[in-house]
């Protein structure tokens, strides 16, 4: 078996909207084994008011949505999650008061955390996957934003 990636981006243009979408993988696919959505924003200067802790840390985020993914056929969702919007850094010019040094050219860091597909299982004749997406976030500041959906899957050789 052959381990491959497939990404598929989804644009939110509006506050509140709400997206049907198909994700096409290749015929040959046999195996879907690993899931993983981000969230990229437009905006870098939009500083979310909650906070997520990870790992003892903290992180300024925002919940951006939910997504859920199924198999064409089968009616069972095999994957849903929250989509939050972590990529966000706060606004450290007026937390600190130490002015920005404009190296990443107004766009935003990376937590600097390792992104890790979460795993799944799927074996399936079945190579169309229908998602659903749910904008809930309502703040227009950040709109729009990108969800990116990467999907691992296992091919015969």
């Amino acid at each position: 078996m052959n381990e491959n990636y497939h990404i598929h981006t989804l644009a939110v243009n509006n506050s509140g909207e709400k997206k049907l979408f198909q994700i096409k993988l290749p015929r040959n696919a046999k195996k879907i084994t690993g899931i993983l959505i981000t969230e990229t924003s437009v905006n870098p200067n939009f500083s979310p008011p909650s906070v997520l802790i990870k790992d003892g840390k903290e992180y300024f985020a925002l919940k951006a949505g939910s997504i859920s993914l199924k198999l064409h056929n089968p009616k069972d969702i095999f994957f849903a999650e929250d989509v939050i919007a972590s990529e966000i850094m706060p606004d450290y010019e007026t937390l600190t008061g130490i002015n920005k040094i404009g190296f990443d050219g107004g766009s935003f860091n990376t937590m600097g955390n390792p992104m890790e597909y979460r795993k799944v299982n799927i074996e399936s004749k079945e190579t169309i996957i229908e998602g659903y997406y749910a904008d809930t976030m309502l703040v227009n500041e950040l709109i729009p934003y990108q969800i990116k959906i990467y999907i691992r899957y296992e091919t015969e050789q």
